[in-house]
């Protein structure tokens, strides 16, 4: 397939004709008015098409020069070239790009300068719609994440290409967490407090998915109730099913000094006086989340992100944590193994009241 060689004017036809078809809708007054939804729903369902059309020209925009590149590369070598079109399904629509082969591969192994140039996946989802697929799946189920993408953009991705996208979205998290350099701390003020958070969480899990320790457990529990059981009993809740998983933070906030009274009211509904200043926001929060590791290693990575950013440890330094006790041996073991002075605060909302805070 080979592209048409069209002027910059010429690519964007297609749209500025279904504009003009659209103002020439709204333009016409029926006697009664439309109903306001109708008249949105019409600018939504045809704008949405004007923005595919615009869309669509901008690559055979970019088509025709990628042609003219590889003519000028055919007549100086008297090679044939390979046009090839891919499709692209973008928030609005499924779009055509038709690019050039470099003359210097072939076969299965050509390489596309154009899909380089536009930084194209290799699959047929845009990058804007797999962030939307992610964005929705982090919140909702899959299921719902299919019905939000078709309800709000214009490429139709089935249950099991968002599941895939999915999985690619997250598969080079600690990679690109691994390659930060050291943060840089100019912004704040040397007073900053280095805040470390952590908890866990257990989550119902099927009985390949358990460790070890926890499967077997399980396993023996299972062995020990009755063969025969009453259907119509009481389902008892299972034990040993659910494997924990770690969650952590790490952040930076500039100090403030607040009295009892203080806390007591920004735990209150009453709007805050607007006379007194807000209160400092946490910056440069880095939050992980893991059912792969155990806490322990989380809460080795969270200390190692904290040292990331106070190598010489001098910053003050506290871990935010709950009532969780084993929780909190672990950070104490981990900090003296480190050497590391910190604060340990205990949140009085999750907490018994016998727990005190804790200087480590």
């Amino acid at each position: 397939m080979e592209a048409q060689h069209r002027s910059a004017g010429e690519t964007y036809v297609a749209a500025r004709h279904a504009f003009e078809d659209l103002i020439a809708q709204l333009s016409t007054q029926p006697d009664p008015p439309r109903s306001h939804s109708d008249v949105e729903e019409t600018i939504r369902v045809l704008g949405n098409e004007i923005l595919r059309l615009l869309y669509q020209g901008y690559l055979q925009q970019c088509a025709a020069e990628d042609r003219r590149r590889a003519d000028a590369q055919a007549a100086a070598t008297g090679q044939r070239v390979h046009a090839v079109a891919r499709p692209i399904e973008s928030l609005f629509g499924r779009v055509t790009l038709v690019r050039c082969a470099d003359l210097a591969t072939s076969g299965t192994t050509r390489d596309f300068p154009l899909d380089r140039a536009l930084n194209l996946p290799r699959e047929i989802y845009s990058m804007p719609v797999r962030r939307s697929v992610a964005e929705f799946a982090r919140g909702v189920s899959m299921e719902q994440t299919v019905q939000g993408i078709d309800r709000t953009t214009g490429a139709p991705v089935p249950k099991r290409q968002v599941e895939a996208l999915v999985v690619r979205a997250a598969e080079d998290f600690e990679a690109f967490y691994a390659q930060r350099p050291v943060a840089a701390n100019d912004t704040m003020s040397d007073k900053a407090l280095l805040v470390m958070t952590c908890d866990s969480k257990g989550i119902a899990m099927v009985p390949g998915a358990l460790r070890d320790a926890t499967r077997k457990a399980a396993d023996e529990a299972r062995a020990a109730q009755p063969a025969h059981t009453d259907p119509m009993a009481p389902r008892k809740k299972r034990r040993h099913a659910r494997r924990m998983a770690i969650v952590t933070a790490v952040y930076e906030q500039e100090p403030q000094v607040r009295t009892t009274e203080d806390v007591v009211q920004g735990l209150s509904r009453q709007p805050r006086d607007p006379a007194r200043a807000p209160p400092p926001r946490p910056q440069r929060k880095t939050v992980a989340a893991s059912v792969i590791h155990s806490p322990r290693e989380g809460i080795r990575a969270m200390f190692e992100e904290a040292a990331r950013r106070d190598p010489d440890r001098r910053r003050t330094t506290a871990v935010l944590v709950d009532g969780e006790t084993r929780q909190q041996d672990e950070i104490r073991r981990q900090a003296k193994a480190l050497g590391w002075t910190l604060t340990m605060i205990v949140d009085l909302i999750h907490v018994p009241v016998s727990v005190k805070v804790v200087v480590v």
